[in-house]
């Protein structure tokens, strides 16, 4: 990639609301980026997705939101899946929210029983963590027990649920 940065923005250019949250790079970006490279590039969301058994997609790269995976299914069930890819999950351990942690182990192991049982698929992840952080060595291997010991030492060392109770203030 380009390497280009950019500043957050601190407001919604729609809108001008001030709870702006970034989650990620996105699958538009991906498919950008992409389709730059390859011929046979599609991108699928929600509004679209009804109208792909129509495309007759049979080859290429079918970049979609990761929650659209199970409806795709029913769709076109015979649809010739040979990898699906999970690009750079970590990214929620960046959300300022002391559940990053059970989300992303929540979210990988959803995404892991789709690949398997709708399309028959190991599910393939692509990241930048190491692979000696203990946190993603047991969300990758499902080993939910490790995990949660080590999600519940982090949670009393900062003092977060279940070790104390947050509120929320607003104004």
């Amino acid at each position: 990639f380009c390497q280009e940065q950019q500043a957050l923005p601190t407001a919604c250019p729609e809108c001008t609301g001030q709870r702006v949250k970034a989650y990620g790079y996105g699958a538009q970006g991906l498919y950008a980026d992409l389709k730059q490279t390859y011929d046979s590039v599609h991108y699928v969301d929600a509004k679209m997705l009804d109208e792909l058994p129509a495309k007759k997609i049979s080859s290429g790269i079918l970049i979609m939101t990761p929650y659209l995976l199970k409806r795709l299914y029913y769709l076109i069930p015979d649809l010739p899946v040979k990898s699906i890819l999970y690009l750079y999950p970590e990214t929620a351990l960046f959300l300022p929210d002391y559940r990053a942690n059970e989300w992303l182990n929540q979210s990988i192991q959803w995404h892991r029983a789709i690949a398997s049982e709708y399309f028959g698929q190991e599910l393939v992840i692509q990241t930048k963590l190491d692979r000696t952080n203990q946190l993603w060595d047991s969300i990758v291997h499902g080993e939910w027990k490790r995990f949660n010991q080590q999600e519940l030492l982090t949670r009393k060392k900062f003092a977060y649920p279940p070790f104390s109770r947050l509120i929320s203030l607003t104004y």
